[in-house]
């Protein structure tokens, strides 16, 4: 008897950095974690603007669990705000162990409607106001 695959997950969360991080540095940090990904089967996509992180993991979700554990007890993160923690039917970044876009280099910078939610006290999101603008981004910067 095949055992089939454990359903996907995905969670969407977004962070503080404890200090301002150089391009330099988040490249470095990305190769990091873009190899430990792959080894685990966990893609995704990490925004950064501002100070503050945007990110999407996806994978089976004892893995996406074990990560996100990981990544709130983090000491480069303070303020982990879980937007989105969900099954999910199939990846929507499948090609991309963690695609990547720095929004303070992007001459767009983040999408119109977006800003607010990277400039306000994540602990004072109303989560259920922002689902589709959070979505939307995501469409928007990655082509979803």
């Amino acid at each position: 008897m095949s055992h089939a695959s454990s359903p996907l997950f995905h969670v969407i969360y977004i962070s503080h950095a404890v200090a301002p991080m150089s391009p330099a540095v988040l490249v470095a940090l990305l190769e990091k974690y873009r190899t430990f990904n792959h080894s685990v089967g966990i893609t995704g996509a990490l925004f950064y603007h501002d100070g503050y992180f945007l990110q999407v993991i996806e994978g089976e979700e004892a893995a996406i669990r074990g990560l996100y554990a990981k990544i709130q007890r983090d000491q480069l993160h303070r303020t982990v705000t879980t937007l989105f923690e969900e099954p999910i039917q199939k990846r929507e970044f499948s090609k991309w162990s963690m695609a990547f876009r720095n929004l303070d280099l992007d001459a767009s910078g983040a999408p119109e409607g977006f800003e607010e939610i990277f400039n306000m006290d994540p602990s004072q999101i109303e989560l259920k106001r922002y689902p589709s603008k959070v979505r939307a981004f995501l469409a928007e910067m990655c082509g979803l």
